[in-house]
Formats: C-alpha cells, sequence, structure tokens
C-alpha cells in the first residue's frame, strides 16, 4: 500500500509542472525556499597550486571550480601592447544534469548545449571587458605578453550554473599571481624569457560583474532555479550588477518574453541581494591573500 509520501513522488515524477505550481499558488516551492530565496553560496580560492589562480564555489548542490593558467605569448601585430584572455566551460559528464543528458538523449542534450554556450559567451565577455585590464598584461609592447587561460568546470549542476561560474571565474581572476618575467638579449640568437616566480604579483583591481539569475513557472518568478526547477521554466535570466550597485543590463538568452512586471520584480530581488553576494567574493578574496603571505 502507498503511503501519503509515496504517492506524492509519484505524483512529482509524472506531472511535475502541475506538482510544483501547487506549492508555488503559496509563495512556496518543493525544496522549502520561498519563490525568491536562493540557496547559501560559499566560495573559496587558492584550491589548486598547479594554477596561477583557482577557485570554488557552491551553490547549493552546484558545484564549480575555476582556474586560470598564465602562458607568455608574442602579441598580435594589430594590438601589440595588449595581453589576451580566453574562457572554457565544461560540463562535466559525471553532473546530474550532464549524466541526465546523456541518458534521456537529444532534446535534453540540446537544451545543456545551448545552456553552455550561452553561460561561456558571456563569462567570455565578462573577462575581457570587466575581470581584466588586457592592456596591464603585457611583458613587452610587441614582443610578450600574457595569455590567461580560464578553465571553467561545472563539477555538479543542480541548477543556475552562470551565477556560481561567473562568481567562481571572477575569485580565480582575483586570485591569480603572475611571476615577473624579463626578456634577456642573447647575441645571435632569440630573446628568453626569465620567470622571477619569487616576485609574483596580482592583477591590477577589477571591476567585478555579479549575476543573479531567476525564472519563471507558470506566472510566477523564482529567484536561482534548481536544475528540476529549470525544465519547468518557460524563461530565464540573469540581473547583472557591478560590485558598486550599478545596474549593467539584463541578460536573456533566450525563451518566451518577459513582462516588464517580472522583470522589475527581478531586479529590485537582485539589488537586495546583491551585498550578500559581493560580501561572500571579498570574503574570499581576503582568505586568499592571508594564505597568500603564509606560504
Amino acid at each position: 500500500m502507498q503511503t501519503m509520501s509515496d504517492q506524492a513522488a509519484a505524483f512529482r515524477a509524472v506531472h511535475p509542472l502541475a506538482f510544483t505550481q501547487h506549492f508555488l499558488a503559496e509563495g512556496v516551492r518543493p525544496d522549502g525556499r520561498r519563490t525568491l530565496k536562493s540557496r547559501r553560496v560559499h566560495a573559496s580560492a587558492s584550491n589548486l597550486s598547479s594554477a596561477n589562480g583557482s577557485a570554488l564555489v557552491r551553490l547549493g548542490h552546484t558545484l564549480v571550480v575555476a582556474a586560470v593558467q598564465a602562458e607568455p605569448v608574442t602579441p598580435a601585430e594589430s594590438e601589440p601592447a595588449r595581453g589576451r584572455a580566453v574562457v572554457t566551460l565544461e560540463i562535466a559528464a559525471t553532473s546530474s544534469v550532464g549524466g541526465a543528458a546523456a541518458i534521456k538523449g537529444s532534446g535534453a542534450a540540446g537544451r545543456l548545449e545551448r545552456e553552455q554556450a550561452a553561460t561561456l559567451e558571456l563569462l567570455q565577455r565578462t573577462v575581457s571587458n570587466n575581470l581584466v585590464d588586457l592592456d596591464s598584461i603585457c611583458i613587452e609592447s610587441g614582443r610578450a605578453v600574457w595569455l590567461l587561460h580560464c578553465d571553467v568546470c561545472v563539477v555538479e549542476h543542480d541548477g543556475n550554473v552562470l551565477d556560481a561560474a561567473m562568481l567562481a571565474m571572477t575569485c580565480a581572476m582575483q586570485d591569480v599571481r603572475l611571476p615577473s618575467v624579463q626578456l634577456e638579449e642573447r647575441d645571435g640568437l632569440a630573446p628568453r624569457l626569465v620567470v622571477q616566480q619569487e616576485e609574483a604579483i596580482a592583477l591590477p583591481p577589477p571591476r567585478p560583474l555579479f549575476s543573479l539569475s531567476f525564472g519563471v513557472i507558470g506566472g510566477h518568478l523564482v529567484a536561482d532555479p534548481s536544475a528540476e526547477e529549470e525544465v519547468l521554466c518557460t524563461t530565464t535570466f540573469s540581473v547583472l550588477f557591478f560590485e558598486d550597485g550599478a545596474f549593467a543590463g539584463l541578460h536573456k538568452p533566450g525563451g518566451a518574453p518577459l513582462p516588464k512586471p517580472l522583470a522589475d520584480s527581478a531586479i529590485s530581488a537582485a539589488k537586495e541581494k546583491l551585498p550578500a553576494l559581493v560580501g561572500v567574493c571579498l570574503a574570499c578574496q581576503r582568505t586568499a591573500a592571508h594564505e597568500s603571505l603564509q606560504r
């Protein structure tokens, strides 16, 4: 004989939208959160000794790791004194959503690929325009600049990868220490790069961009949607703010049109959440700086 909990679980599996809407009508969600309540977020830096900078972010059960490797390269002829930064994004096949997409086939895999592409596009734009002053990572104009490889890996995907990935990338970039490099001239030979690890320096202070994401389920606005909720959303979008509270825009890569009242509510809710997210980033930065001094 089925218990009430068994019946609820069966209804949730067969009719997930109706199940979720039943909760949303009461202002709560199946996981117990209020509609505009975000999950707990934690960030730590300097997790990978082999990287020039790294960070780990947990957002609920979503887990993202970012690592930055610095490589001296010859600059582009068109920008002889400008460094480069390249972002890659991987969603591990062993993550819950990655594994589910592989099992469910092309439909789920296609949705995951679109999400990954949209997230990567924003991450790349952010690192190039906000997180790194590319002119400051020039070693010697026309001869050598730094190329920063930022690899972002979603180890566990339980929704809202963008917010976790953006924070992980930001903390990893703030953790970067570049070794002092000099070009040593040699008679009849190409100059040699001499790296002095003991003189590693931080990147110039960036202007971080913070993402706070929302979804719409049956006309209800929900903050920080889980993976289960994202599948039910008619649209998802992210509100972008700078650290000082300046509004940077909405990132909405597709989905149904977003009514203005819902957009306004999301912007207001995001602005209230921003100080806590900035605080997580600053605490991560302070801890990493302290640990760097101890090494």
